[in-house]
């Protein structure tokens, strides 16, 4: 639930950073389900959920274009008819730039994910990532 209560108590309306794929998305899971459960519940409660997390959504959704190195300004493409949507969905689905770009340096998302890769680094073969596992 921490992907969800984060980013709506810690950066509520921050356009500045970025957001990895991991936060980003399960964010928008999380925001789907509860509006439509709230929505399920009553048409007002759900209406006012959603005008409520307008900001934190748009601030999201800017900082994840910052991470594929684009300007939060992009999410105006959403307001061409379908194409638009599926534009900004491959935006947000593209891999994060991995080092630093104009809008800062990598989320901690990011290079935790990193870290818990399984795959081992090119130069490292499966075999001794397992020998060196065995030894830690």
């Amino acid at each position: 639930m921490n992907w969800f209560i984060d980013p709506i108590v810690k950066q509520y309306a921050d356009f500045n950073g970025r957001t990895g794929q991991e936060a980003f998305w399960m964010y928008v899971l999380i925001y789907w389900i509860v509006i439509l459960v709230a929505g399920t519940i009553s048409d007002i409660i759900g209406g006012i959920l959603a005008l409520a997390l307008l900001l934190p959504n748009l601030a999201i959704t800017a900082r994840r274009l910052h991470d594929v190195g684009k300007s939060g300004w992009w999410m105006l493409v959403s307001l061409i008819p379908i194409i638009g949507a599926v534009i900004l969905i491959v935006f947000c689905a593209t891999k994060s730039d991995e080092g630093p770009n104009q809008y800062g340096s990598p989320s901690s998302t990011n290079s935790k994910l990193a870290d818990l890769s399984p795959i081992p680094p090119p130069n490292q073969s499966v075999q001794e990532t397992n020998q060196s596992e065995d030894r830690a």
